[in-house]
Formats: structure tokens, sequence, C-alpha cells
């Protein structure tokens, strides 16, 4: 999916310099072409991420993040220093990516391949749709209000919009912690209905 996603963002690019009324340029079609490749790096990450909530090990995961953050960040602000302009951000994004593929794959290794079994993936199938449906309904309804504000202010007005949700997210990030474990925990409790009776009653008497 990953690499359908580098493809339709390659070829629709230019859609999008035609949305911002030709802002982004040449230039800026370049770097959204070129920050696609950070999807699919993401996505190989996530296998581990994933992993380790499995595992429920937090502090793994944490360190991981942490460390992440602090190179997707650091890099991208001394690129902006030496006057990379918007190309600071999409190489901080694409190596922060690279390096953060390294470190989870060190802490939770997974043999790196091509498999694919129907018979595997059918029984994660009911699930699965559900859970990617879900994911890629609250990408698009994300992406609307940018989708707006570029057409009708610019990609400074996006820009601008992006550092107030963040800013926003901020005070939501002890929930967006607790959403993180909501399904993890409760599968590693599924097989115990008591406890996970519990676990969802506290689960929702907290978010409460």
């Amino acid at each position: 999916t990953s690499i359908l996603f580098i493809i339709l963002i390659y070829f629709f690019a230019p859609l999008a310099n035609l949305l911002y009324r030709g802002q982004l340029g040449v230039l800026g079609i370049y770097w959204l072409r070129l920050y696609a490749f950070s999807i699919c790096l993401d996505h190989a990450t996530s296998i581990s991420i994933r992993l380790l909530d499995r595992k429920l090990e937090y502090t793994k995961l944490t360190i991981g993040e942490i460390l992440t953050l602090l190179t997707n960040k650091t890099i991208a602000i001394l690129l902006a220093l030496k006057g990379f302009g918007v190309g600071s951000f999409v190489w901080g994004s694409l190596m922060g990516s690279g390096i953060s593929f390294f470190i989870f794959s060190y802490l939770s290794p997974w043999p790196i391949g091509i498999n694919f079994s129907i018979s595997k993936l059918k029984r994660f199938l009911p699930f699965g749709i559900n859970v990617q449906l879900n994911n890629l309904i609250g990408v698009a309804n994300k992406s609307v209000v940018d989708l707006f504000v570029g057409a009708i202010s610019g990609p400074s007005a996006v820009g601008l919009i992006n550092w107030a949700s963040g800013v926003r997210q901020a005070g939501l990030a002890p929930f967006e912690v607790m959403e993180k474990m909501i399904l993890p925990v409760a599968s590693k409790a599924q097989d115990n209905k008591q406890l996970l009776k519990q676990f969802i009653e506290k689960t929702i008497k907290l978010s409460c």
C-alpha cells in the first residue's frame, strides 16, 4: 500500500500545485514527490512499533519515539539554519524516518522479506478492514481543512493551521497515550472476561 501511495503522489503532485494556484511551483512538486518516500519507511517502521505494542514493551517504544523525534527535528533545524528552506523539513523527515526504521528494527527486530499468504490473511480481514477504513477516514477528515485552507489562503496558511493543531494536540497527549494502550491491553486480556470488563469500565470512566 505504501508503494501505491508513492506512485499516486508522484503522478498527482502537479494537481496539488493547481489546487494551491501555482504557489508550490516546480520545486514544491519535487519536494512533495520526494517526501512521499517517507511513507514507505514509516510503514516498515510501524511493524516493529506494532510488535512492541503487542508485547506491551512501552519502555522500548518510548525510547525509540524520543530518539526519532530528536533526530528528525535536529536535522530539520540544522538544515533550515543552513538555508535549505522547505527542503529542510523534507530531508529532516526522510532522514528521521530512515533512522527511525533502524532504531525500531534494533529494538524490535523482525524477519524482513516478502511473504504473502491468503489463508493467513483471511482470518484478519474482517477486523483489519474496519481498522484500515477507520484510519483512512481519519486521514481524509484531517486533510479536508488543509485542502480548503490551502486552496483559499495558500501554503503559509496551511503551515499556521498545522502549527495550531500541534498546540491543541499537546493538551490531548495523555488521552493519545491511553488510546494507544487500549487495543494491545484489551487483546492481552481477551481470555479473561472479568479482567477485560474491569479494564473497559475503568477506561471509559477515565476517558469521560
